[in-house]
């Protein structure tokens, strides 16, 4: 469906945040491998507080998708707002 209605799959809400976010957030690895392969979302983009889809998966215990996710990221210490990496 996706793709049948030609998604911008690169949009971000108020806050900065992209799919990438709430799939992290979700524990949904294979959607974050899906929007990163077919739509070349960026994996490490942080929101408007700085937050990568890395930070989301630690903050909510997404134990699953940071084991994904950990894996596409070029750098691990990005730190957000509040200084966490």
């Amino acid at each position: 469906l996706l793709a049948k209605y030609n998604i911008n799959a690169h949009i971000k809400n108020d806050q900065g945040n992209t799919v990438m976010h709430y799939a992290a957030q979700g524990n949904q690895p294979g959607s974050f491998v899906f929007f990163n392969y077919l739509y070349k979302v960026s994996p490490d983009e942080g929101n408007r507080d700085g937050s990568t889809p890395l930070h989301w998966c630690c903050y909510t215990g997404s134990e699953i998708a940071f084991n994904y996710i950990i894996n596409y990221f070029k750098t691990l210490d990005i730190q957000d707002q509040d200084g966490l990496t």
